[in-house]
């Protein structure tokens, strides 16, 4: 079976996730015709279902697989058996039966063997629900002890109808209401304050088949209280190992109630027949079919997609566009509002803020939940949040760096270049020495014209064809004219914070002039470039200005791969 959980997802603004509310109900479908079908119950796979047939009053049980080729096959018969339950494992079953004084309980293992009788009261036990969880009798004095389920089921008595529970191994036989009156009602209510005692017969009990229905091991159950004046109640109640009092009523004429797989939803059939479907979070109806007429319990699908519910004597099979009764811990949530709830139904998520002022406190709630160990509420935590974090912390530090530190010295830095290279120029005395200075001078103006665009000044045809190329983002390179692949005028566009001021884009140009012109070793004109400009870095102001920004980049980005002028300056040396 597929669940569906809300989500803590851990992100900057940690919101929860959940699905959406029933919106659109489809056609009913014949899922089968054979020999008046009635109380369907699904194997708690999905994959099946188990149904009671009967043609002259008493009833055999048979069971259904859905993929099977072969059809229905009975797994028992004998005296009249009806409305059978399954454990949550799905390995045992427990039925209604009667062999001629009256309806006892009984279980069996799912191939109609083992057969044990629960109950032999003298009235009739009807409509079990086996409890979702394994109970212990466990004794740490004696070091013995039983594990058994509960079992929840209506009890006849002289003509009333009360919700009872039972163990599977047969103990611990308890009464949760009592129809008028209660034995020591007086000393229940000095204690607790409540009473056991409501107006009218209990006729449906229910325990859903999920965790969800427990909490700190109480068992929760779901009740129809048919009042004397013939309104009826949806009545829960939820057992502390001495029964207790009813936490949640909703007044409507219902009756054959049936709790949605995540216990959130009720389906159930009003005065005239109909089929509803009423959410307990949303306080809604939803109508999912007119005047069915059924003749025995609804049977909500594991995944909540659809309900199986008998009508003259077949199964139909109700399709529903439900995803939120999948989601199992809904229950966990029950502080949305009505507004989130449309939301829900409209996006198929909402977003909501915590009060944690930590994250473990959110953490906790994966091991602890909120109701305990028993209910943890899953954490999705995605690398998002943690890199988000740290982009923002890393963008607004470089940002300041670079607009308030590293442009004056880069700035400074580059026009003290440029005036020792016009220095070298002038006191070359070979051609090939006048031409690489004037190449190197005319490299670092480029850089500083991108840095102090404002600053008028005349330039080289070199550096001027060359500024044009950047302003344009395109164009031939007159500096790198041999490279492969081609010098790349693309990437002079500025991005991200660098278009948040002037300063910072003239960095960004400026630094990209530097970082994109590549001088190879393995060439020997760009390596004898490469110690030339090594050569003008020597100056102490230079090179302190050179480490004062490549030593804190480095803390941002890691150490160039490239050769820098440390390395070249061995080389000279």
């Amino acid at each position: 079976m597929k669940r569906l959980y809300i989500l803590f997802v851990i992100t900057l603004t940690l919101p929860s996730l959940a699905l959406s509310f029933p919106s659109l109900i489809g056609e009913p479908l014949l899922l089968l015709e054979y020999k008046d079908a009635r109380d369907p119950v699904f194997y708690p796979d999905g994959e099946g279902l188990l149904f009671c047939t009967g043609e002259s009053g008493a009833h055999d049980i048979w069971t259904y697989e859905f993929k099977s080729a072969v059809g229905p096959s009975k797994i028992f018969s004998g005296g009249d058996n009806l409305e059978p339950s399954f454990s949550p494992e799905g390995n045992f079953i427990v039925f209604a039966r009667d062999t001629g004084a009256g309806f006892d309980l009984w279980n069996m293992d799912t191939a109609g063997g083992n057969l044990v009788q629960i109950t032999s009261e003298a009235s009739d036990e009807r409509r079990p629900r086996v409890s979702p969880i394994k109970w212990s009798s466990y004794d740490y004095e004696s070091q013995t002890g039983d594990e058994f389920y509960k079992v929840l089921f209506i009890k006849e008595h002289d003509g009333k109808f009360d919700l009872y529970s039972v163990n599977t191994n047969s103990s611990l036989f308890r009464a949760f209401t009592f129809c008028g009156q209660t034995p020591d009602e007086d000393w229940f209510k000095e204690n607790y304050g409540w009473s056991y005692s409501h107006p009218g017969d209990a006729y449906q009990p229910y325990s859903t088949v999920n965790d969800g229905d427990w909490f700190y091991g109480g068992l929760i159950a779901l009740c129809s209280i048919q009042g004397s004046s013939g309104a009826d109640t949806f009545r829960i109640r939820y057992d502390w190992g001495w029964g207790g009092p009813p936490f949640s009523e909703v007044k409507m004429k219902a009756k054959r109630l049936s709790v949605s797989p995540n216990g959130t939803q009720i389906a159930y059939v009003d005065s005239q027949d109909n089929l509803y479907i009423y959410d307990l979070y949303a306080d809604d109806t939803l109508l999912v079919a007119s005047t069915v007429s059924l003749e025995s319990n609804i049977a909500w699908a594991p995944d909540g997609a659809s309900l199986v519910y008998s009508k003259g004597g077949k199964l139909y099979q109700q399709p529903l566009e439900n995803p939120m009764s999948s989601v199992w811990n809904l229950f966990e949530f029950s502080n949305f509002s009505s507004n989130q709830l449309e939301k829900l139904e409209k996006n198929g998520f909402i977003a909501t803020g915590e009060t944690a002022n930590l994250f473990h406190q959110l953490y906790n709630y994966s091991k602890y939940g909120s109701y305990g160990d028993e209910y943890e509420i899953p954490n999705f935590i995605t690398s998002d949040s943690v890199l988000e974090v740290f982009h923002l912390y890393f963008d607004f530090l470089l940002r300041v760096l670079e607009e308030e530190v590293f442009y004056d010295k880069l700035n400074t830095m580059v026009t003290l270049l440029v005036s020792s290279a016009e220095e070298e120029l002038s006191a070359a005395d070979t051609p090939e020495e006048k031409e690489r200075w004037e190449y190197i001078c005319d490299y670092f103006t480029v850089a500083y014209a991108l840095l102090n665009p404002d600053m008028p000044g005349s330039y080289s045809s070199r550096v001027s064809q060359e500024l044009a190329s950047i302003s344009a983002k395109s164009g031939y390179s007159i500096f790198f004219p041999e490279k492969t692949p081609p010098f790349n005028f693309a990437v002079f566009l500025p991005r991200g914070h660098y278009t948040t001021s002037e300063t910072l884009t003239n960095y960004f140009l400026g630094m990209m002039w530097l970082s994109q012109g590549s001088f190879l070793a393995e060439e020997d004109e760009e390596l004898l470039t490469s110690l030339y400009i090594t050569s003008l870095m020597q100056d102490e102001t230079v090179l302190s200005l050179f480490k004062d920004i490549y030593d804190i980049q480095c803390l941002f980005v890691g150490r160039a791969d490239d050769f820098g002028p440390e390395i070249y300056t061995h080389l000279i040396e």
